[in-house]
């Protein structure tokens, strides 16, 4: 006498079918869901790390340009050959303030050779849409007629430059 399993599946020679397992078609619908929801799962998750860089990289964008927002013109420059002194018209055309500091002057000839240097620390900064005159004192003797570049760098680092024949 053979002995009977207890599962009939596993009794030589027989090929019953076991009925408590799950048919062919519902696992495969499991398998399908269950893949669906990792898919959204995962895209969800990729979304929210998306958003997250993008608005990580924005704040480190606008702040790295939020310096460069500041910039000013030179509207012209007077230099007089009887008194020696430089006079500045800048204005700031930038959506920025420029803070106060250092505004330096560095007076060249048209060679290029630096023939005064003035470093004012007392700039009281530019408001946005403003003007300011610098005037400086040169101790170099300007010559009338003579052409000269003035450059001026301001607070914010950035520096324009501009020609002027000297006046009497």
């Amino acid at each position: 006498m053979a002995l009977k399993s207890k599962f009939p599946c596993q009794n030589p020679g027989e090929k019953k079918m076991n009925s408590k397992a799950i048919s062919p078609i519902i696992s495969t619908i499991i398998l399908i869901l269950i893949t669906i929801t990792i898919s959204i799962s995962a895209y969800f998750w990729m979304i929210d790390i998306q958003e997250t860089i993008q608005s990580d990289t924005g704040t480190k964008i606008s702040d790295s340009t939020a310096t460069d927002l500041t910039d000013f013109t030179i509207l012209s420059v007077l230099c007089n050959s009887t008194t020696n002194e430089i006079e500045i018209l800048a204005s700031n055309n930038g959506v920025g303030n420029i803070q106060s500091g250092t505004a330096i002057l560095v007076l060249t000839n048209i060679e290029g050779i630096e023939l005064y240097t003035n470093i004012n620390s007392s700039f009281q900064g530019l408001s946005q849409g403003n003007s300011a005159t610098f005037e400086y004192e040169s101790t170099y003797s300007l010559n009338a007629s003579n052409i000269y570049i003035a450059r001026l760098t301001l607070s914010n680092s950035k520096t324009r430059t501009r020609s002027c024949t000297a006046q009497e």
